[in-house]
């Protein structure tokens, strides 16, 4: 049975853990994105944040993949792949910032196809990316797909879903910039997440005031890259304050980069790599 077009946004996603050589862990997630220099070559990456894949220090990486079943499908097998990190397969966004980064997993599955070892990729393709975010109403109702915390479905590979709406108009760059808020709970490790809308058969048009039924929507709208939060003071078992102890609390919300950004990251790529992408 082929994939429905929600499952593939589940495989679409990779949990992401970075270890440092002075013994620091951190974890995040990554979409898998497929470029094309030529019809006939693909050239794979990850895309995430830069703050998930950039160190300051000698890192690896470990990255899940899933085993293809020799009939293009995922299989129930997968597998973790580290390494360390190669700072000449990591491209930054051009502008230092944007919390955006691609990471080329080209030789990785290179090296395992080698050992007869099949991954299977459901990439992110890049026209899912709204061409006028102007096309949305006010408030939307969207979705997150990635590893709040690190968590995950272990034994299938599968990510987390989150479900919540723009906390600011699309149409908007929110304060001056390249993003959105989110009203949603996100966490560390929900870091990198691709933000989409996907109404299945049922959304409203603002542009025609009207509502679309029998049609599906799906946009790329953007990358979770950060959210703000408050710190309150510590309160012992007999309400006394203690102000020497501060407890850091997310609010449920989140910023997003929006996913026009991505296509300054392939341009970037283009750029670094010497080559012209379709």
């Amino acid at each position: 049975m082929p994939l429905t077009l929600a499952a593939k946004l589940l495989y679409s996603t990779t949990r992401i853990r970075v270890f440092t050589e002075s013994g620091k862990v951190w974890s995040g997630t990554g979409f898998f994105v497929t470029l094309k220099p030529n019809p006939n070559e693909d050239i794979y990456f990850v895309f995430s944040n830069k703050h998930v894949l950039v160190a300051d220090e000698k890192a690896t990486i470990e990255i899940a993949f899933h085993l293809d079943d020799g009939k293009h499908m995922p299989s129930n097998k997968n597998i973790k792949v580290k390494q360390e990190i190669n700072e000449k397969l990591l491209i930054e966004h051009p502008d230092k910032d944007v919390d955006l980064c691609a990471y080329c997993i080209g030789p990785i599955i290179n090296n395992l196809a080698k050992d007869n070892i099949e991954v299977f990729l459901q990439s992110v393709e890049t026209d899912l990316i709204p061409k006028d975010f102007s096309m949305f109403d006010a408030i939307e109702d969207i979705i997150m797909i990635g590893y709040p915390k690190g968590i995950a479905d272990e034994v299938n590979n599968l990510p987390i879903v989150r479900r919540g709406i723009t906390a600011t108009p699309l149409s908007n760059d929110y304060c001056g910039e390249k993003i959105f808020a989110v009203d949603m709970a996100c966490f560390p490790g929900s870091s990198g997440s691709p933000v989409y809308i996907y109404n299945n058969g049922n959304y409203i048009d603002p542009r025609l005031n009207a509502r679309i039924i029998g049609k599906t929507r799906l946009f790329l709208l953007g990358i979770l890259s950060s959210g703000p939060d408050i710190k309150d003071r510590a309160i012992d078992k007999n309400n006394n304050v203690n102000n020497n102890i501060l407890i850091r609390k997310e609010i449920h919300l989140g910023y997003v980069i929006k996913s026009e950004e991505i296509l300054k990251l392939k341009a970037e790529i283009e750029k670094t790599l010497n080559i012209k992408l379709r």
